[in-house]
């Protein structure tokens, strides 16, 4: 196969005046292997000073990087979701109405659970103040209960 970069450096040699021996020459002085040279020189029509482009070789078809369905759904995404225009158009509080509800319903719930709690233990407490519940487990203290000095 023919090295493009050879190709293209004769092309140009010859577009500014040197011959096709010399353009080979000034390649082989730079290392290049004399077969690429000779190859490379047999491309280039120096009469008219362009290069016969080398038999195309046909590429593998590379194989697409989404599948079609999925840039439908994306398609349809894109046109049922709100414009850039849509947006600003609205005010500030039409967009703040917009946020999930259920955030807002599930922090409402949690904070009357809480509050409910709250009051069970404190009533709890009281009423076992007041049924005597505490004296089981803390008797009060008697005169006759008291070590002696």
């Amino acid at each position: 196969m023919v090295r493009q970069d050879i190709l293209g450096g004769m092309k140009n040699a010859i577009e500014h005046g040197s011959s096709i021996e010399q353009a080979k020459q000034s390649f082989l002085n730079a290392g290049y292997s004399p077969e690429e040279v000779d190859e490379a020189a047999r491309y280039v029509n120096v009469k008219d000073f362009r290069i016969v482009s080398p038999p195309a070789k046909e590429l593998p078809r590379a194989r697409p990087l989404v599948d079609s369905q999925s840039v439908k759904e994306i398609a349809q995404r894109i046109q049922s979701s709100p414009t850039q225009t849509q947006m600003q158009s609205q005010t500030p509080s039409q967009t703040q109405t917009q946020e999930p509800k259920e955030k807002n319903k599930s922090s409402a719930f949690l904070w009357i659970l809480v509050v409910i709690l709250f009051l069970l233990v404190i009533g709890g407490g009281i009423a076992m103040y007041f049924l005597g519940v505490f004296d089981m487990f803390f008797p009060p203290a008697t005169p006759d209960a008291l070590p002696l000095p």
